[in-house]
């Protein structure tokens, strides 16, 4: 084979080389369209995530989740208010975030430490036991009551009542917008009718019908806890 033989095309390497390249062509475009397409999902996930938030109002930063919502332990995270939801979420743990929809909110209320512990309901004896109550003056706490009789509490440091009330008013103006009368008889009955149904289980502990086992978990149960 002469030197210019070598140099000559080869019609089986050109096909194959041909080949190649439209499979390479063809497995980059599948990628690109692939990664267009998450990107797609991705971008209307947010759109719908946001419209069902609405705008954010107010950040709190760091707060602490006392108790009160389902079976949602005490934790600490951040506490974000949009315009149709309110968001506690804690880092790094979606199973211990929250979030609630304002048309199950039924009023806000802000204490501070002393207000709080006079106003010593079921839920709130339940949440104080086992609590420190070297807490400081200008703490402050947030009570979202809900529309089915819960109490969501949360506490906030360095923030006196007053302060959480002028900074969360825009907040408390929109949930109440959307309140009717009805809806707030509603819910001030079912809270009613909550702690009715715990003082006719404690008649029947006394009475050696219920166990304390089988209050408590009646209790935690008619409470969300």
């Amino acid at each position: 084979m002469s030197l210019l033989d070598k140099f000559k095309p080869n019609p089986e390497s050109n096909a194959k080389f041909k080949a190649d390249m439209a499979a390479n062509k063809a497995k980059f475009k599948a990628n690109f369209d692939s990664i267009k397409e998450k990107q797609r999902e991705h971008q209307e996930q947010v759109a719908e995530t946001k419209q069902a938030q609405g705008n954010k109002l107010v950040i709190l930063g760091l707060t602490e989740y006392m108790g009160g919502y389902g079976e949602h332990k005490a934790n600490r995270g951040m506490l974000t208010f949009y315009e149709n939801i309110v968001e506690f979420k804690v880092a790094l743990s979606s199973k211990n975030s929250f979030t609630l929809d304002n048309k199950d909110i039924a009023d806000i209320t802000f204490d501070g430490k002393d207000e709080y512990l006079q106003q010593r309901t079921i839920t709130r004896n339940i949440l104080l036991a086992g609590k420190s109550k070297k807490q400081e003056v200008k703490d402050g706490y947030i009570v979202i009551a809900l529309t089915n009789g819960q109490e969501v509490m949360f506490h906030v440091k360095d923030k006196s009542p007053m302060e959480l009330k002028a900074k969360l008013s825009g907040v408390v103006a929109r949930v109440k917008q959307g309140k009717s009368p009805v809806t707030a008889a509603s819910s001030q009955t079912q809270g009613n009718d909550v702690v009715g149904q715990i003082a006719q289980l404690a008649k029947l502990k006394e009475q050696g019908i219920l166990t304390e086992v089988e209050f408590t978990a009646k209790k935690k149960q008619l409470l969300g806890l």
